[in-house]
C-alpha cells in the first residue's frame, strides 16, 4: 500500500494520560502516553480562502484525540491506535489518510528507550468509495 503524499496536518509529541495496557497494573493505574498524527486532505481550498472552515482544525484534532486516549481503555496499543483513526475519519471527512503512532515511555524505560509502541496507516473507507 503506498503511503499518500502531499498536503497533511501534523501534530507531534502530544501528551496524555490513560489507561492501556494488558498487564494488571496497567489497568489501574494511568500512565503517559504520546500520540503523533499526520492527516492527508487537500488544504488548496483553504490556502485560498483562508478561512479555518475549508480545512481542519488541529485544536479540534487535539480534543479528539485527546478523548479517545483518555477515555475507554483498551489492552492493546493497536487497538487504540484503530479506534483513533476511525474517530478522525467520522467526524473530519475531509481526511483521506491518517497515520497515527503511539508510544508508551514509561514502559520503554525497562529497554533503556526513549517509548515503545505501535504505528498504523489507515486510509478512509469514504475516500476509497469516491
Amino acid at each position: 500500500m503506498a503511503k499518500p503524499f502531499g498536503d497533511r496536518i501534523i501534530l507531534r509529541g502530544l501528551k496524555f494520560l490513560g489507561i492501556h495496557g494488558v498487564n494488571e497494573d496497567e489497568k489501574l493505574f494511568a500512565q503517559d502516553f504520546t500520540v503523533d498524527i499526520d492527516a492527508w486532505l487537500n488544504m488548496e481550498k483553504a490556502a485560498g480562502t483562508d478561512n479555518l472552515n475549508d480545512t481542519v482544525s488541529y485544536s479540534n484534532m487535539y480534543r479528539l484525540v485527546k478523548e479517545v486516549v483518555e477515555g475507554k481503555h483498551f489492552d492493546l496499543l493497536e487497538s487504540l491506535a484503530e479506534s483513533i483513526a476511525i474517530t478522525i475519519f467520522s467526524k473530519f471527512p475531509l481526511i483521506s489518510d491518517v497515520r497515527v503512532r503511539i508510544g508508551k515511555p514509561k514502559v520503554a524505560a525497562k529497554y533503556n528507550a526513549d517509548y515503545v509502541g505501535v504505528e498504523i496507516f489507515r486510509t478512509s473507507r469514504v475516500s476509497l468509495s469516491s
